[in-house]
């Protein structure tokens, strides 16, 4: 079972489901999520809705994350897939050609393309850090369970920006952090007397100012939990306020944990079952080339044959 806490907690296992959602209804070239028809739309949400189960009152809210989330998700399958030109799995032969000639062809693609490379070499731009593809809530999801509090944005900022030699990703991570930290002293200064909910609220504008503000939703050091940087809001992965009529969201915690074990272990086996086919698949086909080219050499055998009488 999966809960709110302005994404989806556990991460990991519900970006699994949508990615494992994706690949079983992918029929035709959808470049991006707006080229995928409805009706495929609404076979990748029930097929999620299979494999991840959330309390009722979080359903709308439950949708939209989604609608975000498997936008990304396929945006990420598809640059993987471009990235190591070769095609993956579940992606037919001619969406794949399709997709080959949009990437090459389509002007807007090249021109956000381009604007892209552009933005990952700015200030203002793309972010390198050190954690990959996993999710910042996940990370900071585990920092909270590793000191038993809330995490603060520097603390997951140094998790997700220094290497394990200790040297920051690029002069941008560290200029960042020491602005963070001389905003932070100052606020504190004239603010002594604030409480824990304050001082959180406090945290989360300095690291807000130092970073640059947010730009299209986007702040720079937080990722998925930029939703999280607005009023009102003391910690990076603060609940979803719910309606104080449900507020029963997080009741019968033990059943809650056994229903979320009981779905991470079928999405595991899933995952197994999924593996497994794929590897027949791949078996099948390479026994197919070696039976193609048996004909072939028995044909060229017959033929000297008969050349020979």
């Amino acid at each position: 079972m999966i809960s709110l806490k302005w994404s989806w907690t556990p991460n990991r296992h519900a970006v699994k489901a949508l990615g494992l959602a994706i690949r079983s209804h992918f029929e035709g070239p959808y470049h991006h999520y707006e080229a995928v028809p409805e009706d495929v739309q609404v076979r990748w949400w029930t097929e999620f809705k299979t494999r991840v189960t959330w309390t009722a009152q979080d359903e709308w809210q439950i949708k939209k994350v989604y609608e975000t989330k498997v936008k990304k998700r396929l945006s990420d399958m598809l640059t993987k897939a471009r990235d190591k030109r070769k095609r993956p799995h579940w992606i037919g032969e001619q969406a794949w050609v399709d997709l080959l000639i949009y990437w090459v062809t389509d002007k807007k693609f090249k021109d956000q393309s381009a604007q892209n490379k552009i933005n990952r070499t700015s200030s203002r731009g793309g972010a390198v850090h050190t954690t990959g593809r996993k999710y910042h809530l996940d990370i900071a999801v585990g920092l909270e369970r590793k000191y038993g509090k809330p995490v603060d944005p520097d603390v997951l900022f140094l998790a997700t920006h220094k290497n394990k030699d200790g040297r920051w990703v690029d002069d941008r991570a560290r200029d960042t952090y020491e602005k963070y930290h001389e905003r932070l002293r100052v606020a504190q200064s004239q603010n002594a007397k604030g409480s824990t909910d304050d001082t959180g609220a406090m945290k989360l504008q300095c690291w807000k100012d130092a970073a640059g503000g947010k730009t299209r939703g986007r702040c720079y050091g937080t990722e998925d939990l930029a939703s999280n940087i607005r009023r009102g809001v003391s910690c990076l992965t603060q609940e979803t306020l719910l309606d104080p009529h449900t507020s029963h969201a997080h009741q019968h915690s033990a059943e809650a944990k056994a229903l979320r074990q009981q779905v991470q272990q079928a999405i595991e086996r899933a995952d197994v079952a999924t593996t497994g086919l794929v590897e027949a698949n791949q078996r099948y086909a390479l026994l197919e080339e070696q039976m193609q080219l048996m004909q072939e050499q028995l044909q060229m055998v017959l033929d000297r044959r008969s050349r020979g009488s």
